[in-house]
């Protein structure tokens, strides 16, 4: 059956703090689909509301009312132990950071999923290595990833990915503090992903992040918004700093 994530009217309020006078409405009624074979993209400013909508997609932060559904499973409904493996099955993850341990070989990185998920020593090696040489970096396997860029993280990151896949991939700002080659890289691995047939749900302030995407959602204040208001918003803000 084919993956499909619908986000259905999906709220996170947050507790005033620092001498605000009203809670903060995080995530505040937001609807979408997304299905396999599809990059959703989700932009605007710092604090729109959009990692925290990705941790709530992911299991890892609860709501206060609505609902995540992947096919017949309802995310949001499940305890923290049957959400943690439902996200070992389902779930891939894509940080600014990329999420590998420094002190360890780029293979034992692209390993490491595997591991959890009880695959045999011989298949997770050759799954790691065929993952690294599809991304050109079959000449890096025995390098400690503390000795790699920023981009050559990234890139590590999704030969992750690509070993273990899962029907969901999470993307956190996959661009952040990339040059422009780096940049569009992540652009190719977004779309080797997608081609794979993932459903991706990605964060991002890059507009070249954003052309690959197959569907495009605007968020401000913890709402999405209708493109042309985004972008007006947008001009605003830009006109009151100059």
């Amino acid at each position: 059956m084919t993956f499909r994530l619908s986000v259905e009217r999906l709220v996170r309020i947050f507790p005033a703090q620092g001498g605000a006078a009203e809670p903060t409405r995080a995530v505040d009624g937001v609807d979408f689909v997304a299905t396999a074979g599809e990059i959703t993209a989700l932009v605007g400013p710092s604090g729109c509301g959009k990692s925290t909508l990705l941790a709530m997609i992911a299991g890892l932060e609860p709501c206060d009312s609505g609902a995540v559904r992947a096919g017949a499973v309802t995310v949001t409904a499940l305890s923290a132990e049957k959400s943690a493996l439902w996200r070992r099955a389902h779930v891939g993850f894509l940080f600014q950071d990329a999420g590998l341990v420094d002190r360890m070989r780029v293979i034992d990185n692209v390993m490491l999923p595997m591991i959890y998920r009880n695959a045999k020593p011989r298949d997770r090696r050759a799954a790691a290595i065929a993952a690294l040489e599809r991304l050109g970096l079959g000449n890096m396997i025995e390098r400690r990833v503390d000795g790699l860029s920023g981009g050559e993280r990234r890139r590590v990151g999704f030969a992750r990915i690509l070993a273990d896949p899962r029907p969901l991939l999470i993307c956190d700002e996959p661009s952040a503090g990339l040059d422009a080659d780096n940049t569009e890289e992540i652009r190719k691995l977004l779309q080797i992903a997608r081609a794979d047939g993932a459903c991706i749900i990605l964060a991002t302030h890059d507009p070249e992040l954003v052309t690959v995407a197959d569907k495009v959602l605007p968020m401000r204040r913890g709402q999405l918004v209708a493109p042309d208001l985004a972008l007006r918003a947008g001009a605003q803000q830009a006109a009151a700093a100059s």
